[in-house]
């Protein structure tokens, strides 16, 4: 399995069928939401969800696409997009295939570390985000891929019972050879 990256306006290197125009590689990605239950029905946010969206890291070696990610934590900016996916080679080993996806949009980088020693050249950038979604696809055999779950949230927006955020809506696009 390999981690590969996109982010928008970021130039990257990678040789997979489907991924070489501006896709790298990562050694580990971190995402999470952390999240306190509601308070009790007198409480004042009794309805109102207080999940927390975790920044986004993403840990790799230097390579080409350092410059730019150094460059945009410096400048200051929103990044438009990151993309990530998770991809297998298909077990008779003649195809790469997305099996987890991940979309954050509307981005910040919030940090930008260069890891310098003697064994290893690394950085780790984290984002922060607007909207994120997520797409899973399973296979039994190993060569057959079925999408099994697809969700989003955006956090900009206010939903139902004054609840922060709301479901958001985003189709995957297939790379890979499939």
């Amino acid at each position: 399995m390999i981690i590969l990256v996109r982010v928008r306006d970021v130039k990257g290197r990678c040789r997979i069928p489907g991924y070489d125009k501006n896709w790298f590689e990562a050694r580990s990605v971190e995402y999470g939401v952390q999240n306190k239950r509601p308070g009790n029905s007198s409480s004042t946010d009794a309805s109102r969800g207080l999940a927390d969206l975790q920044a986004l890291q993403i840990t790799k070696v230097v390579d080409q696409s350092t410059s730019d990610l150094m460059f945009q934590g410096m400048k200051g900016e929103a990044i438009a997009s990151v993309e990530i996916q998770m991809v297998e080679t298909a077990k008779n080993g003649a195809a790469n295939y997305p099996f987890l996806m991940l979309r954050f949009e509307d981005t910040f980088v919030v940090d930008w570390k260069l890891n310098l020693s003697s064994t290893a050249t690394t950085e780790t950038v984290s984002f922060e985000y607007e909207k994120v979604a997520i797409e899973y696809h399973r296979t039994s055999d190993g060569l057959t891929y079925e999408r099994v779950g697809n969700k989003g949230w955006d956090a900009s927006l206010e939903g139902s019972n004054n609840q922060l955020g709301a479901p958001w809506d985003y189709t995957f696009k297939q790379r890979g050879d499939k």
